[in-house]
């Protein structure tokens, strides 16, 4: 159940992003309500986490070896937080990934960082 419990808190803040961040709010309150959601970043809870992986080494080599799976560096995480804040509009949601940062849903509105 926990990729269950965390896939249902990641499409939570993408709700409350979205229906928070509407237009209205921002002009009343002068609130811009962004996210930014990182796949997985290199730190020490996560380091730990893989260290104590039931996964087997094969598939460990397997995830690893694949670009998708790198672990991403919180300086990566920080330049979205900064063009989220700098450009992003309210209720912007933005993807980190290994090599990527774009807006989702919409994959093809990549952001430079």
């Amino acid at each position: 159940a926990e990729e269950e419990i965390y896939t249902a808190t990641k499409w939570a803040i993408l709700g409350l992003t979205r229906s928070m961040g509407k237009h209205e709010t921002w002009v009343k309150e002068k609130v811009k309500m962004v996210a930014v959601c990182p796949w997985l970043v290199n730190t020490n809870l996560v380091q730990s986490a893989l260290s104590t992986s039931t996964m087997g080494e094969a598939e460990k080599t397997k995830k690893t070896s694949n670009w998708v799976h790198r672990l991403i560096e919180p300086a990566e995480v920080a330049l979205a937080v900064e063009q989220a804040i700098v450009s992003g509009e309210t209720g912007d949601v933005i993807t980190v990934g290994p090599g990527i940062v774009y807006y989702y849903p919409d994959i093809q509105k990549m952001v430079f960082v």
